[in-house]
């Protein structure tokens, strides 16, 4: 990555409860809606902060989103 790509487009890393909420958002989802992958209990205590996203979740939801899993996977 070249110096002007790293000051001029960084993209700050965001907590993956974010990225989860803008997923659902933009795709128009409701937590019901992912019911077969996470128990919508679970889903919103990720969504509200009180949970984090496992690793295995992390999978299923990058599957269901068609994206990598580090999105969801803390570094």
């Amino acid at each position: 990555m070249s110096d002007y790509d790293t000051h001029h487009f960084a993209i700050e890393a965001s907590e993956a409860k974010e990225v989860l909420r803008y997923l659902m958002e933009v795709r128009g989802l409701k937590q019901s809606d992912l019911a077969e992958i996470v128990p919508q209990s679970n889903l919103s205590a990720i969504l509200a902060g009180r949970r984090k996203i496992s690793a295995t979740l992390a999978g299923k939801l990058a599957k269901y989103f068609s994206i990598s899993a580090t999105v969801f996977i803390p570094t």
